[in-house]
C-alpha cells in the first residue's frame, strides 16, 4: 500500500490533472471489470474450505477452473467496450488491462495460504510484485511515454503477481481433482453472493467512469486524485475481512462467537483504517499539498467528503462480511441495488448542475444506505452491543484526537503533532489498541 501510495502520487504529479483524469477513467472501467470477474469465489471457497478442509484440493481447483472462465468472458467485454467507445486514451488503458481481467481468474487461489495459515508465503510474492509494479510505472511516467506504458507495467506486475501465487498455493492443498458436480456447486453459491459484491463494488466505483462522460478530464482527474487516497484507506479493512472470513465461517452457528469475532475484527479496522480517514477529514488541505501539490488543490473538499464516506465504509465491511458468512445474500441483492440506482441516477441528474461535488456526497450517501440495511438484517443474528464494545475505546481516542486537530487545524504544523500525540496518550490511557498485539502484562481488564 505505500509502495501503491508512493506510485500514485508521482503518476498523478507528473500527468496533470487532465492526463490523470484520462488515466483513471480507463482504470475505473478495468477496476469494475475485475469486480465482475471476482463474482463472490474467493469469500466462497475461503468459506467452504474452512468448514471442509478434507475437499480443500477439489474446491480449489474447480474454483479455479470455473473463475477463469468466467474471467475470460469479463475480459472480452472489457476490450469490447475500449473498441466501441472509441480508441483515445481512456480506450487505450482498457485495451492493455483486459489480460490483467483474465489473469484474475487465478485470484481465487490465494485464499489457500489464509485458510492454511502460511500468508508469509504471500507476503514475499506480494511485496516483489508490488516493487516491480511501482518500478515499472515510475519509470513509464518519468520517461512520459504514455499512459499505456504506465498502465503496461502496472497489469505486467499484476499478472506475474496472480501467476506465481497460484503455483505456490497448489502444493498447499491435497491433490484431488476438480470434479463437474464442486463445479456446479461452486457456481450455484457464488453467483448469488458475487452478483451482491458486483453491485456494491458497482456503487462505489462506477461515478468514475460515468464522470468520464459528464466533466472535463481536469474535473474527473482532481475527483480521482480523492478517490486514490480513499481507495488505499479502505483497502485496509478488505485484508482484515479477507483474513477473518474462516473464523467468521466457523462461528457462523454460535451467537456469541460469532458476535466475538466480529467485533475483534471491528477493532482492528478502529485501529488501522478509521484514524486514517478522520485524519485526512481534518487534514485534507495540508495532506493534498504535501501529496499532490497546488495544482490539485481542487481535491480538498472532495477528499473530505469522500473520507466521510470512507467511515462509513469501514463499518459496512465488518457487516457484510458477517452477513457473507451467515450465507444471507438476499437482502444485499436488494438493498445493493438500490444504493445501486441511487448512486447512477443521482450522478446522471446531478452532476451536471452541481459538479464532482454531487457524486461525492452520492458516495456518502450510498454508504449510509448500506450500513443501515446492514444493521437491520444482522441485528438478530449477533450482539451488537458486543461488536461495539471491542473498538469503543478506539473510538474515543480517535474522536479525541480530531477534536484537536480541528481546533488546531490552521496551523498544520502544530495541529498535526498535536493531534497525533493526544491519539498516542488517548490509546495508552484507555488500553485501546487490539489485545492480540499487547504483552499480557500490560492488557486491561
Amino acid at each position: 500500500m505505500g509502495l501503491a501510495a508512493i506510485t500514485a502520487i508521482v503518476v498523478a504529479r507528473i500527468l496533470g490533472a487532465t492526463g490523470y483524469g484520462y488515466y483513471a477513467g480507463g482504470m475505473a472501467a478495468f477496476a469494475l471489470a475485475l469486480a465482475f470477474s471476482e463474482l463472490g469465489f474467493s469469500i466462497v471457497l475461503s468459506r467452504e474450505m474452512a468448514r471442509s478442509p478434507i475437499e480443500s484440493g477439489t474446491l480449489m481447483r474447480s474454483t479455479v477452473q470455473v473463475q477463469l472462465l468466467w474471467s475470460a468472458l469479463i475480459a472480452a467485454g472489457l476490450a469490447a467496450a475500449a473498441v466501441l467507445s472509441g480508441i483515445g486514451p481512456r480506450g487505450e488503458v482498457m485495451l492493455v488491462m483486459a489480460p490483467v481481467v483474465l489473469v484474475s481468474g487465478l485470484s481465487a487461489a490465494r485464499q489457500v495460504f489464509i485458510v492454511t495459515f502460511t500468508v508469509g508465503r504471500l507476503f514475499v510474492v506480494d511485496t516483489l510484485s508490488s516493487v516491480l509494479q511501482s518500478a515499472g510505472m515510475l519509470l513509464a511516467a518519468a520517461l512520459r511515454i504514455g499512459l499505456v506504458a504506465i498502465a503496461g507495467a502496472s497489469g505486467f506486475a499484476m499478472c506475474v503477481n496472480q501467476i506465481v501465487g497460484t503455483r505456490l498455493a497448489w502444493p498447499l492443498v491435497n491433490r484431488a481433482p476438480a470434479n463437474p458436480a464442486q463445479r456446479r456447486s461452486i457456481v450455484k453459491m457464488a453467483l448469488p453472493l458475487g452478483v451482491a459484491s458486483i453491485i456494491a463494488s458497482l456503487y462505489f466505483t462506477i461515478d468514475q467512469v460515468i464522470l468520464t462522460w459528464l466533466v472535463p478530464a481536469a474535473a474527473l482527474g482532481h475527483y480521482a486524485a480523492a478517490v486514490k487516497l480513499l481507495t488505499l484507506v479502505v483497502t485496509i479493512p478488505g485484508f482484515i475481512m479477507q483474513a477473518g472470513i474462516p473464523a467468521l465461517s466457523k462461528a457462523s452457528d454460535s451467537r456469541d462467537e460469532l458476535s466475538d469475532v466480529a467485533g475483534r475484527l471491528a477493532h482492528w479496522i478502529a485501529a488501522s483504517a478509521l484514524p486514517l480517514c478522520v485524519g485526512l477529514v481534518v487534514f485534507a488541505k495540508p495532506v493534498v499539498q504535501v501529496v499532490y501539490g497546488d495544482a490539485y488543490l481542487a481535491s480538498v473538499p472532495l477528499l473530505r467528503i469522500l473520507m466521510l464516506a470512507g467511515t462509513f465504509s469501514l463499518a459496512a465491511n465488518v457487516l457484510g462480511i458477517v452477513l457473507s458468512a451467515l450465507s444471507i445474500v438476499r437482502p444485499q441483492l436488494i438493498f445493493n441495488t438500490i444504493t445501486l440506482g441511487v448512486n447512477v441516477l443521482g450522478n446522471i441528474l446531478l452532476v451536471p448542475r452541481y459538479g464532482v461535488m454531487a457524486s461525492a456526497w452520492l458516495t456518502v450517501a450510498c454508504e449510509a444506505i448500506v450500513v443501515s440495511y446492514a444493521l437491520l438484517v444482522v441485528r438478530d443474528r449477533v450482539w451488537l452491543s458486543r461488536m461495539i464494545a471491542a473498538p469503543a475505546r478506539m473510538l474515543l481516542a480517535t474522536a479525541g484526537a480530531a477534536v484537536v486537530g480541528l481546533v488546531l487545524g490552521g496551523s498544520p504544523l502544530l495541529g498535526v503533532p498535536a493531534a497525533v500525540a493526544l491519539f498516542v496518550v488517548l490509546v495508552v490511557a484507555l488500553g485501546a489498541w487490539p489485545s492480540d498485539l499487547t504483552p499480557a502484562r500490560y492488557r486491561r481488564a
